[in-house]
């Protein structure tokens, strides 16, 4: 998925702890062996704290000009020991400016599941997808389809004329059309306004 030119990727394991297994890298054979190493060490899961953690982690990184913020999580969705909430999981990719896809590793193939709804509702909150491969020939396809959509997205900028720098949640709708027919978009649900810088 990473163009090492340009790329920089982590990885890391989580049961009720964030294990960083490999830190920011363009080496593609040391993200895979990390990948490798990333197991988890516990029987409790805190996916909550996970994405909390790993959102912070991408927004300190030192960057210079605008990149593209991802987070890539597989799990089953199963939290049984989060400290932190799913409100909380989410603000703090928006915060952070991440877009997450999320991958449904369960067995247990209903849609309809409270784990698959929370990992939908995590994806799509911030812009990305969700996707429940069957199997390692439907997560590789993913994985090469994921590649595509995170080298075509776009940048859109803008200003609301009554802008105020109060740090307040502002949601957000994005829509797009072509030839008299509506696209399908994935578009962050809103954003925290900034907070005016005190003097």
């Amino acid at each position: 998925m990473l163009n090492p030119a340009s790329d920089l990727a982590f990885v890391a394991g989580f049961d009720e702890d964030l294990h960083v297994t490999q830190d920011f890298s363009s080496d593609a054979a040391a993200l895979s062996t990390a990948v490798d190493r990333a197991a988890r060490q516990a029987d409790a899961t805190s996916v909550f704290d996970a994405i909390h953690s790993a959102c912070w982690k991408l927004a300190a990184y030192p960057d210079q000009g605008r990149i593209a913020r991802v987070l890539v999580v597989l799990t089953d969705g199963q939290d049984n020991s989060s400290h932190r909430s799913l409100k909380q999981a989410i603000d703090a990719a928006e915060n952070a400016g991440v877009t997450i896809y999320t991958f449904n590793t369960s067995e247990d193939y209903d849609m309809q599941t409270d784990a698959n709804h929370v990992l939908r509702m995590i994806a799509e909150e911030t812009g990305g997808e969700s996707r429940y491969p069957r199997n390692m020939g439907d997560l590789d396809r993913y994985f090469n389809q994921l590649s595509e959509v995170i080298r075509s997205r776009y940048l859109i900028a803008y200003k609301p004329a009554d802008f105020i720098p109060d740090g307040s949640y502002r949601k957000l709708k994005v829509t797009a059309s072509k030839d008299g027919r509506t696209l399908q978009v994935h578009v962050r649900k809103g954003y925290y306004a900034r907070l005016a810088e005190i003097q």
